[in-house]
């Protein structure tokens, strides 16, 4: 009695400290939405109401607390009455020295940042005793680094009575394990987390056990369902008893067949329609208790342990027993672990082993080891006491998860899961006493306990770079701030993120709060990181690392790397930086998450795969004429909601703004350019136009609902009520089949009802939209928008009947476009009668997920639902359309933290230079659960090929066996004749071919190819390319096709190129400079260049001093790598001695060597004297001159400003030196942007041009008075502003103007025929024929390009690549007049020149190709159109550049016609699919162009049967 007394006394005690649960949970789905696509909204109601106890404040357990608070819990109470260490800064990232210092507990000092994490989590902590009061109040107990086996199993066995989740976890060492125990009567109600799946029925038979076929929807896909799947039936027709079916059982049968236990012999007959849906069933999933688990092992549903790493299978039961060793040993010992190398505790680990093996041999399923693995016992005993970041981040995640599954949610674990990673160990025995092993009471003694301090002297110093800073990048700056990585002077980690804080980041970027929303997520990454560790050398970039940003990180910065962090979310950057870190021979590690499934690849130079090796299958597109007209699945539904949201608000509110603007010049503009071939795109802008005229001529919110209920009922009743007018429900197929079937559903009307809240949703949320673009008060309030909405009135809508005559395509597309210009002429003249009186200023939109207030997800969800409630599809929520519209990538704490540990791992094993064949790419699932931990995959290597698809013939790999790691270095300059001389003699091969991205620069068959070589490579490229190389650039990387002296094609290696010739130094330069000399002349070389003052001039020396001792430290460890006495250390004493040329090496050797310290010390010399002035050089000339010092941090922002004296001001905005002058240094530069706008142009231009007439009216009238060389001068300037005035006029569409004035230049011009002046000439007439192509005045236009074209040639030649651009207008003027054969003539001509001028590849050779091959297709020359069609076909899958245009819409719709022509009927049909696909993609709204192309797929359908009849 008075037990009870006591524990009720208790509980009245503790139970103030816990809030009421809520019965009904408000989620804030703006915070959680990236896990709600995860979790969902029931299981995270769940979760929302669930109460969490956590004991152990250490690196587990901190981890497990911050990844469950950031899960949304109710309440999360912390426990941890151990006081703050120094060691504990190694692993725990709140504990602070203040923390030390105050002797707070670890609990006390972790709470407050805690509570940061989620203002909807009530976090708390105690102190009190641990009891069955307290635990009672929570439903999960996790305990995490306790070490007392009777009171963990007392505590179990009273959680398993209260039906209370039990989990228990700890850290070893390098040995981690988890054991989860829920009940026996727990049940999983989602196992996976995935998707549903369904299926559309074809047929039932009538059996005892009933086998139902599947409807084929995807030839690469079988339905995706497995045996033991439940499944429910819905909307069969005929066998209408399969509706009422309980969930049930499948057996697969085959890819479209299944089996169901339902007995089917008395229901009736199946006569079509129906669905499989894929029900999840509750699944029981018991567990043993605490104490017959350490006995058994193995969980109630398995008979082995979780498999993890094929390399350490077996492990798993030692770790088992040696962990009951342990606890077992803790427990007598007052919950002390095994100390260090005490071999008297590791006995008396064994003795408490041998205990309970003896114990258990009396039972029957007992887990008995008999053969212990001692080398395995002294790994988790010396090192229990420690723990690493790396593996507290991994098992946090784990162990978080698992609370989660406590809701039913996913697998739990059954139920132990033991991992370790002892191979991360040095290489020398643990016992080994050269393993420097001394504690320096500082946050990284648990690391030199178990790694040496030879490793973290490693660690401190390197230099590394983040590729972002979201949820991964946080988590990695959070790693290696605990670790210790670029915790030294010599170290820095760069961050980069051109990304801001949003609210939704907050729920798994766990360095973020509230405040810092709106901020740079690299900033606000790199302070949290430094106030986890102050000494932690972090720069954040607000950048992105693509192509625009390669002066910012230039070759010096990729250079000076150790290796690179992959932390992004998408395959575009992912690509860019596994591309960089291919050609600077960067190691990356690489990894991405997706909700429960993760995963990680270690790229290593030369040794394994990079990122862009292997690539994720591609999305599946869904068809568009299932968008459009049948959709079945609710994700059809959203895209086409989507799209329509991008035509309704994105592309007309710029269509309409564009238009009041200037009217007059929008029609004529769009009819220049769209009429007449692309005439329904400019009648769908047209309509568009005058429906938003509505409300910009009348600005009021009744006009915005009037518009919005207009688009609902166009929507969602007159669009259906067409299509079934035009195929009614009993309309048949050409087989005689019912149309409406199988995946088509048969579609309903929908008209707008007030009374129904999901229709006034839409109506508000579109009207809300219009509103806000035009600066309109919006309403809330769905009431009042039913009663507005009730007070308008729509226009009744009457089908039509659309009849498309089977007559000759080309007359049925004039037929078409002839309607379509009636249609636009008619909608012109109806717009011009409501222009705009003024105009209003309007808000572009631009669909955005995640702002609560915008209404976007809104109306995106109203659309998909009621399209869906018009095909009769399951409705879903709002989250569901939010996931999929918002293309939101699922996201987890959890997950997150696990891989991150997972990466660090392999971090740890590259800077240990561990062999590859310990490192491990990974994928794990935290949902079933799984981890595969697998070896790395080796590169491709080249090696020679009897046939190459790319050579069409046999290859030859020079050298064998080289991979995409290998370059071939070349150091210039050299002029194009050097450098094929050069492969001639080192490689035995004869360059063909040089190129650089897709662009040749040199190719010995063509006609300039003598000039070419002469001249030096760098000229030649800037000739090429019209633009000088960016300074930043140090290489060029040159592809090159060879060849050997038999004439055989050869495969070689990308070429290295440094075309200034200061990276790759010679022999002879080596020997002309010595350090010191060179230390001179930089800090000369800085003097003339900077205005600094005293001391910071003072600073700079002492910069350049420390450089120089960082390069030649680094230059040491080089030496020590590639030399056999890697046991050498040396200390800085050498620079001083190095400038006396008095080096010696410090006698510190390892007893085997087999070398005398003399033979080491001649060695070192002989390596020093032959390599340290090329460091020395490359530290002068690259880091000093050419980028200012780091640490004095020079530019913090550049930028540009028009200065008298033409120079760039670089200017530091923040003083590192309190009351000192901004640093300024200034360099010279060519180049001053312009700040003139085209307006101050036009005019100066035009008063110039004044001015030069009035001067020729004065010579004109002096002119016996001047010499003729001096008007003939004269007489050429004054031509030259014509041109110019004229190109401006053109600029601004000033056509006349225009025309006028480059005349007069043309006929100024000609007078002087000299060549300078003849091309002058050609390019005038070049001009003026494109004007009076705008004109459409072909004629003239001709008549202009002719002449250009002639000039050109009587200068150039012919056959010159300038000729291209001419040759083709020409071509197609000529076409428009239906002249085919001399239009053919001109296009044949144009691709010769450019497939003799480019790489085959190049995708420049594609319109001229097109060009000629439209033509053959005019010209009915079937078999060679398709032939060319073909080509470029090839070409745009090669480049990857089949763009979603128009124009490649036309390209495909002729491809089809040249197909059909030749009989090749389904390559017609796959092409009209195809150009089916991308209209909908690029023109959604061009309803005549679908259905053209629909018509015509139809046409080709019956014409293929008929043929193959």
């Amino acid at each position: 009695m008075e037990g009870e007394v006591k524990q009720k006394e208790e509980a009245k005690q503790i139970q103030p400290l816990l809030p009421p649960t809520p019965k009904e949970v408000s989620l804030d789905e703006n915070l959680l939405s990236r896990q709600l696509a995860v979790y969902g909204k029931e299981f995270q109601g769940k979760l929302s109401q669930t109460n969490v106890f956590i004991y152990g404040m250490r690196g587990v357990g901190v981890e497990v607390a911050k990844n469950i608070i950031l899960a949304n819990p109710h309440v999360v109470k912390i426990y941890d009455k151990n006081i703050c260490t120094i060691q504990d800064m190694g692993s725990n990232f709140y504990i602070s020295e203040y923390d030390v210092k105050s002797q707070k507990t670890r609990a006390k000092a972790c709470l407050p940042h805690l509570k940061q994490l989620n203002s909807n989590v009530h976090v708390l902590d105690y102190d009190g005793e641990i009891n069955e009061a307290l635990l009672s109040e929570f439903n999960v107990v996790v305990f995490t680094d306790y070490y007392n086996r009777e009171k963990l199993i007392a505590w179990n066995k009273m959680c398993r009575a209260k039906n209370i989740g039990f989990i228990y976890a700890g850290l070893l060492g390098l040995y981690g394990f988890c054991f989860v125990d829920f009940g026996e009567d727990h049940k999983i109600l989602d196992p996976n987390g995935e998707e549903p799946k369904q299926a559309i029925i074809s047929s039932i038979t009538n059996d005892k056990a009933a086998v139902v076929t599947l409807l084929e929807t995807n030839q690469k896909k079988s339905h995706g369902f497995e045996d033991g799947d439940y499944i429910i039936f819905r909307e069969v027709e005929g066998m209408d008893e399969m509706n009422i079916q309980e969930p049930t059982q499948v057996k697969i049968l085959s890819k479209h067949c299944l089996e169901v236990q339902i007995d089917t012999t008395e229901f009736m007959a199946y006569t079509g329609r129906g669905l499989i849906e894929q029900v999840k069933v509750p699944i029981p999933f018991g567990f043993r208790n605490l104490e017959e688990s350490f006995r058994v092992g193995y969980g109630l549903n398995n008979d082995k342990f979780q498999s993890v790493d094929c390399g350490k299978e077996g492990k798993q039961e030692q770790l088992h027993a040696i962990l009951q060793g342990v606890l077992a040993y803790a427990t007598k010992h007052n919950e002390q672990l095994p100390e260090f190398k005490n071999e008297d505790q590791v006995n008396a680990v064994q003795q408490q082993i041998d205990i309970l093996n003896n114990l258990y041999k009396k039972t029957q399923n007992s887990l008995i080891v008999s053969n212990l693995d001692q080398n395995l016992l002294r790994q988790v005993c010396y090192f229990s006491r420690y723990q690493i970041a790396p593996l507290t981040s991994f098992w946090g995640g784990i162990i978080a998860q698992e609370i989660v599954k406590f809701t039913g949610k996913f697998t739990p674990l059954s139920q132990w899961l033991h991992i370790h990673n002892f191979d991360l160990l040095p290489e020398a025995h643990i016992r080994n006493p050269n393993v420097n092993r001394n504690m320096t009471n500082t946050r990284y003694d648990d690391y030199i306990m178990i790694f040496g301090r030879d490793f973290i002297d490693k660690i401190l110093i390197q230099k590394v770079l983040i590729v972002g800073a979201g949820a991964l990048g946080c988590e990695f700056t959070k790693m290696f701030s605990l670790m210790g990585i670029a915790c030294h002077k010599k170290g820095f980690v760069h961050i980069a993120d051109n990304d801001s804080i949003e609210i939704s980041n907050l729920n798994r970027q766990f360095l973020f709060q509230r405040e810092d929303i709106g901020k740079s997520k690299s900033l606000v990454a790199s302070v949290k990181g430094k106030q986890i560790n102050n000494s932690f050398n972090i720069k954040s970039h607000k950048l992105v690392l693509d192509a625009s940003t390669e002066n910012v990180f230039d070759d010096n910065f990729w250079m000076n790397l150790d290796f690179v962090v992959n932390a992004v979310d998408n395959v575009k950057a992912r690509e860019y930086i596994d591309k960089q870190c291919v050609w600077y021979n960067k190691a990356l590690f690489e990894s991405g998450t997706m909700g429960v499934k993760c995963n990680s690849q270690v790229i290593v130079p030369h040794l394994t795969q990079s990122y862009t090796d292997t690539r994720d299958p591609e999305e599946e597109s869904i068809p568009i004429c299932t968008l459009k007209n049948s959709p079945y699945l609710i994700e059809h539904c959203i895209q086409w909601a989507i799209d329509y949201f991008e035509g309704t608000f994105v592309k007309s509110i710029k269509e309409i703004q564009e238009f009041v603007k200037n009217p007059l010049k929008y029609i004529q503009k769009n009819q220049s350019e769209l009429m007449p071939q692309r005439s329904a795109e400019f009648q769908n802008k047209l309509e568009w136009i005058k429906k938003l005229l509505q409300i910009y001529n009348k600005p009021t919110y009744q006009e915005c609902v009037h518009l919005a209920k207009q688009l609902f009922e166009e929507v969602h009743n007159n669009q259906i009520a067409q299509l079934l007018f035009n195929l009614p429900l009993d309309t048949k197929d050409q087989y005689g089949s019912p149309y409406w079937s199988g995946q088509k559903r048969p579609p309903q009307v929908i008209p707008y009802d007030s009374k129904d809240e999901l229709h006034v949703e839409w109506v508000q949320s579109c009207a809300n939209i219009f509103a806000k673009a035009f600066n309109i008060q919006i309403c809330k309030d769905p009431k009042e928008i039913s009663n507005i909405s009730d007070q308008l009135k729509v226009e009744t809508f009457i089908p039509k009947k659309l009849d498309i005559n089977e007559i000759e395509q080309n007359q049925a597309e004039q037929v078409n476009l002839d309607e379509s210009e009636i249609k636009c002429n008619l909608l012109i003249e109806q717009i011009k009668n409501e222009l705009p009186k003024k105009q209003l200023e309007l808000k572009q939109v631009e669909f955005e997920k995640d702002d609560p207030t915008n209404y976007h997800i809104e109306i995106v969800s109203a659309i998909s639902n009621l399209r869906a409630r018009n095909y009769k599809i399951k409705e879903v929520e709002k989250m569901k359309v939010k996931v999929i519209a918002g293309k939101i990538i699922p996201a987890l704490a959890t997950t997150t933290a696990m891989i991150v540990g997972t990466v660090g791992i392999e971090i740890i094993k590259f800077i240990m230079q561990k062999p590859i064949s310990a490192m491990r790419n990974s994928f794990m699932n935290l949902a079933l659960p799984l981890w595969v931990f697998c070896d790395p995959v080796e590169p491709f290597k080249n090696n020679d090929t009897e046939y190459d698809l790319e050579y069409l013939g046999p290859v030859k790999a020079i050298p064998k066996g080289f991979t995409k790691w290998d370059f071939i270095f070349i150091n210039g300059p050299m002029r194009v004749s050097e450098f094929r001389d050069y492969f001639l003699e080192h490689y035995d091969v004869i360059i063909n071919k040089i190129y650089y991205e897709n662009k040749f620069l040199f190719d010995q068959s063509e006609q300039e190819a003598q000039q070419h070589e002469q001249m030096d490579i760098q000229d030649l490229f800037e000739l090429v390319f019209e633009d000088k190389i960016p300074e930043f650039k140090q290489y060029l990387k040159f592809g090159i096709y060879a060849s050997d002296r038999k004439g055989n094609e050869c495969k070689m290696p990308f070429v290295k190129y440094s075309y200034k010739g200061e990276t790759i130094k010679t022999e002879s330069d080596l020997l002309s400079e010595s350090a010191s000399e060179a230390l001179d002349q930089a800090e000369e070389s800085m003097k003339p260049k900077s205005n600094l003052s005293p001391s910071k001039q003072k600073r700079l020396e002492q910069y350049l001093e420390d450089q120089v001792r960082e390069f030649l430290n680094q230059l040491i460890i080089d030496a020590l790598k590639e030399r056999p006495h890697s046991f050498l250390k040396f200390s800085y004493e050498w620079l001083q001695l190095y400038k006396a040329n008095q080096l010696y090496i410090p006698q510190q050797f390892h007893q085997d060597s087999d070398l005398s310290p003399s033979e080491l010390e001649l060695q070192m010399k002989e390596y020093l004297r032959d390599h340290v002035d090329i460091y020395i050089e490359e530290l002068v000339f690259n880091l000093i001159t050419k980028r200012p010092p780091q640490p004095l941090d020079f530019a913090i922002k550049w930028f540009f400003q028009k200065h008298k004296d033409d120079r760039l001001h670089i200017i530091k905005e923040q003083q590192e030196v309190p009351g000192e002058e901004p640093i300024v240094v200034e360099f010279k530069t060519t180049y001053v942007e312009e700040f003139e706008s085209y307006n101050q142009e036009y005019e100066e231009s035009r008063l110039k041009l004044l001015e030069l007439e009035n001067k020729q009216e004065e010579e004109e009238k002096q002119k016996q008075k001047k010499s003729d060389k001096t008007l003939e001068n004269h007489q050429i300037e004054l031509a030259q502003h014509y041109e110019q005035y004229g190109l401006i006029c053109m600029k601004f569409h000033k056509t006349q103007e225009a025309i006028t004035y480059l005349k007069k230049s043309l006929f100024t011009i000609i007078k002087f025929e000299d060549k300078a002046n003849s091309m002058e000439a050609s390019r005038i007439n070049f001009n003026l024929a494109e004007l009076f192509d705008r004109q459409q005045q072909y004629f003239e236009a001709f008549r202009f390009y002719k002449e250009a074209l002639w000039l050109q040639e009587q200068i150039l030649g012919e056959d010159r690549i300038e000729s291209v651009e001419i040759l083709q207008r020409i071509g197609l003027i000529l076409q428009k007049h239906k002249k085919y054969n001399s239009a053919l003539q001109n296009f044949q001509k144009s691709y010769n020149i450019m497939k003799n001028n480019f790489n085959y590849e190049c995708p420049q050779v594609i319109n001229p190709l097109i060009n000629l091959a439209n033509c053959l297709l005019n010209l009915r020359k079937f078999d060679d159109a398709l032939t060319y069609y073909k080509k470029v076909l090839r070409m745009y899958e090669r480049n990857n550049q089949m763009e979603e245009t128009v124009e490649n819409v036309s390209f495909l719709y002729n491809m089809s016609i040249a197909a059909e022509n030749c009989r090749f009927f389904p390559d017609a049909i796959n092409l009209m699919n195809e150009a089916l696909d991308m209209i909908q993609i690029c023109s959604p709204k061009n309803n005549s162009i679908i259905n053209k192309i629909n018509d015509r797929i139809r046409q080709l359908h019956q014409l293929y049967d008929s043929f193959s009849k």
